[in-house]
């Protein structure tokens, strides 16, 4: 389903978001960016960043700890 993966675990916001978006930068429009993190802030953070900058956040899901955001740019 990805394109791209990206491991945050152990990454704390603001830098989990900033990687986040540096990263969808690099993807062609429509390719789609799936990030794990760990920090609960990222909860709220990476679905407003979609939110401001015109991405769907196709799935969000938490499972041991781990937060599974797939971002579609």
């Amino acid at each position: 389903m990805s394109d791209k993966n990206l491991d945050l675990r152990n990454e704390l916001c603001p830098r989990a978001m900033i990687m986040t978006m540096s990263t969808i930068k690099t993807l062609a429009k429509g390719e789609v960016l799936c990030v794990q993190a760990t920090d609960s802030t990222t909860k709220q953070s990476i679905p407003r960043l979609c939110e401001r900058a015109g991405f769907t956040l196709v799935e969000m899901s938490e499972e041991d700890g781990v937060i599974r955001f797939c971002i579609r740019k």
